[in-house]
C-alpha cells in the first residue's frame, strides 16, 4: 500500500544521508515529488519553475544529488536507500557481510545469509528480502548519474583518513546531523 507520508519520508532522508546542504524538509515538499526517482528525473529548469526556488537554489540541488553520490560509502548509501527500519549501524552491519550489489543482485540474497548477521532480525530480513527490486531499480537509476559505490575494501585503499572518528564540538554554520552526514558519506565515524 502507498503512504503519501511514507514515500516523502524515504526522499527526505535519502537527501539527508547522502548530504545535501540548504533544501531543507519544507523546499523538498514544494517540489511535488513522491520518491527518489521522480527527484533524479527533474531538470533544473523544472526545479527553478517550482515557486520558492531561484535558478541558483535549483542548481545546487541538481548538482548536488549527483556529486554526493559520487565516492558515497556503500553503508550510507544502503541507508539512504533502504526501507525506515534499516539505519545506518544495521546498514553498515549488512554490507560489512554482503556488498549492496550483492544484496540488490540479479537476484534477492540467499534469506540464510541475512539471517546469519547478528543484528538482523527476521522483520529486518523480510524488509530487506521484500526491497530488492526496489533496490535493484534504484542503484540502476543512481548509477546512471554517477554513483560510486567505495566499499570498505576501497575505501581503506585510496584513503589514509578511512575509518577516522571526527569528534563535533563548538557551533558552525550547519547543523549537526548536516555535519554528520557529510562525516558519513566519507567512511568516517
Amino acid at each position: 500500500h502507498y503512504c503519501p507520508a511514507m514515500a516523502f519520508g524515504q526522499v527526505e532522508r535519502f537527501i539527508s544521508m547522502i548530504g545535501v546542504v540548504g533544501i531543507g524538509a519544507k523546499k523538498l515538499s514544494l517540489l511535488n515529488i513522491d520518491s527518489i526517482e521522480d527527484l533524479y528525473n527533474l531538470s533544473v529548469a523544472q526545479i527553478e519553475s517550482t515557486s520558492g526556488f531561484g535558478r541558483k537554489t535549483a542548481q545546487s540541488l541538481f548538482d548536488q544529488l549527483r556529486s554526493r553520490i559520487r565516492s558515497i560509502n556503500e553503508g550510507v548509501l544502503l541507508a539512504a536507500i533502504a526501507p525506515a527500519m534499516i539505519g545506518e549501524k544495521t546498514a553498515v552491519l549488512i554490507v560489512g557481510h554482503i556488498p549492496i550489489e550483492e544484496l540488490f543482485g540479479d537476484e534477492p540474497v540467499d534469506p540464510s545469509r541475512l539471517s546469519s548477521i547478528k543484528g538482523i532480525g527476521p522483520e529486518k530480513q523480510k524488509q530487506l528480502l521484500s526491497f530488492h527490486r526496489q533496490g535493484k531499480n534504484l542503484l540502476r537509476l543512481l548509477r546512471e548519474h554517477g554513483l560510486e559505490i567505495k566499499t570498505a575494501a576501497k575505501s581503506s585503499e585510496s584513503s589514509s583518513s578511512a575509518g577516522e572518528v571526527i569528534c563535533l564540538t563548538g557551533h558552525g554554520p550547519k547543523t549537526r546531523t548536516e555535519y554528520e552526514s557529510l562525516i558519513s558519506a566519507k567512511g568516517w565515524r
